[in-house]
């Protein structure tokens, strides 16, 4: 069975389930964009998070030198770069839920699905640290859902041979802050938990990113502009502001261009990006965009990226 094919609208980046009938969120409305950004130039990065989240506490991708004064070279137009990271990660493990924990699990989903709020609230599975609550409904080809502010996780129940024992997704907040080797070390202590787990996790989907500032006109590109052999070529506004780009939206491979600034503020919330760009001295006057590219299994099984381990080489 396709479990990608099932789970994409899942995927889509959105926060934690607050309650048990709140949605996923889906890709911003405003599909990713927005307006002219800042000045400066890339630079260099800290040291504080994983090679490919390397800068997302720290990096400073400052254009003027100790005195305050333009490098060399690098005009206002130039792009500083403010982070770069790992938006979204999706990933399945191999194996089989013990039967005690399909039992327990069961006795927490009927409760969940009780008209009774306190039966309701009693609808969670603690585990390492974490406490999930469980959802009153599955989704298929899953039997259970359970969720906090850091993991998705859907789970198989018993005998369910043809199909992974988790399909995990990790929010972008949780791998802001951790980084992701340590967000999925986490994770595999978790999933070991609920019964025989594989050790190598395969990558279902995982999102690139990269956050800057700039004062080129993002608006200003022509659809001839984008090197591309997706069909489609979208441009989106709000309220008669430009938003951003999407291309080859819905493909095995799609890019995201947009005002990050106005998705969070619209859209997201997630107000945790800006301590984040604050970190790397972001212009509080100018807009903060976001190139993001996904890359669906389907891909990453063309680029020989059968497990995470290989994603991180």
């Amino acid at each position: 069975m396709n479990v990608e094919t099932n789970m994409n609208e899942q995927d889509q980046p959105g926060p934690s389930r607050a309650t048990e009938n709140k949605a996923v969120e889906q890709e911003p409305a405003v599909p990713p964009a927005g307006d002219p950004a800042t000045r400066g130039a890339s630079g260099g990065g800290g040291g504080d998070a994983s090679p490919i989240n390397k800068a997302s506490h720290s990096y400073g991708g400052g254009g003027k030198g100790k005195g305050g004064e333009e490098r060399e070279g690098q005009g206002i137009d130039q792009i500083k770069i403010l982070r770069l990271g790992v938006d979204t990660l999706v990933l399945s493990f191999e194996g089989e839920i013990s039967p005690d924990l399909d039992y327990e699990l069961m006795e927490r989903k009927n409760l969940a699905q009780s008209p009774y709020k306190d039966e309701q609230a009693r609808a969670q599975w603690p585990v390492r640290g974490h406490i999930f609550e469980v959802s009153h409904r599955g989704q298929k080809p899953f039997a259970y859902i359970l969720e906090d502010k850091a993991f998705r996780i859907c789970l198989s129940s018993g005998g369910s041979k043809s199909i992974p024992l988790a399909y995990v997704k990790i929010s972008s907040e949780f791998l802001a802050h951790k980084g992701p080797e340590a967000a999925v070390e986490e994770l595999a202590g978790i999933v070991s938990e609920f019964g025989e787990a594989g050790v190598y996790p395969m990558p279902s989907r995982v999102d690139l990113c990269v956050d800057f500032q700039t004062d080129v006109s993002m608006e200003a590109f022509t659809r001839k502009a984008w090197v591309t052999r997706a069909g489609g070529i979208d441009s989106y506004s709000r309220q008669g502001s430009f938003t951003g780009w999407k291309i080859g939206q819905g493909g095995p491979i799609s890019a995201r261009l947009y005002n990050k600034s106005l998705e969070i503020t619209q859209k997201s919330g997630k107000t945790f990006f800006i301590d984040l760009w604050k970190r790397a001295v972001m212009d509080p006057e100018r807009p903060v965009w976001r190139l993001e590219f996904q890359f669906m299994r389907e891909v990453l099984n063309q680029l020989g990226i059968r497990s995470f381990e290989g994603l991180m080489r």
